[in-house]
């Protein structure tokens, strides 16, 4: 992969298709000279000490998802898995990246990625609904990491994650 990355182009990929109008340019969705800029920026959080960080983080969450699904008022009631296993991802992202807590914080934060989940994966038969309803879902998430980002810019929490890093840069 090192080698030979010219050979592995994410552009015109489906999943960048879809990815794009979430993420816009960066990391996930750029290639060359962009990517390279991005990822040295990063590079500081994808150290040893932050990956052991993460298989911290995970018990934990994984932890509460469970005592969630045990909570349930309708035990018997059927469970939406690719669902849960979606917020489960955001949720460990958000405190390893960001050191947050969307969901737990947000049911409308859970709420409105179950939307772009569901317009990126196209599962949602005539799914005219979920098209309308990505836009305003993608602007209550972006809002509330924005939100986050600020709080942090103008109050040093002394958490190591990549917003700290990604600040540390823009600062220097």
């Amino acid at each position: 992969l090192h080698d030979r990355a010219a050979n592995y182009s994410k552009l015109d990929t489906p999943d960048l298709l879809l990815l794009a109008p979430m993420l816009g340019d960066g990391l996930l969705t750029t290639d060359g000279p962009l990517w390279r800029r991005d990822r040295g920026e990063i590079q500081p959080v994808l150290a040893r000490r932050q990956i052991e960080r993460t298989g911290e983080v995970m018990p934990g969450v994984v932890a509460q998802m469970l005592a969630r699904w045990r909570s349930r008022p309708d035990a018997a009631a059927p469970l939406d898995v690719a669902r849960e296993l979606s917020r489960l991802t955001l949720e460990i992202a958000a405190r390893v990246l960001l050191s947050a807590d969307f969901v737990s914080r947000s049911h409308e934060f859970g709420e409105a990625m179950d939307v772009l989940n569901e317009s990126m994966s196209h599962a949602h038969r005539g799914g005219a609904g979920v098209q309308r309803a990505f836009r305003p879902a993608l602007d209550f998430i972006r809002s509330t990491v924005w939100q986050t980002i600020l709080a942090r810019r103008f109050h040093d929490t002394g958490e190591d994650d990549l917003l700290a890093t990604l600040l540390r840069t823009q600062r220097e």
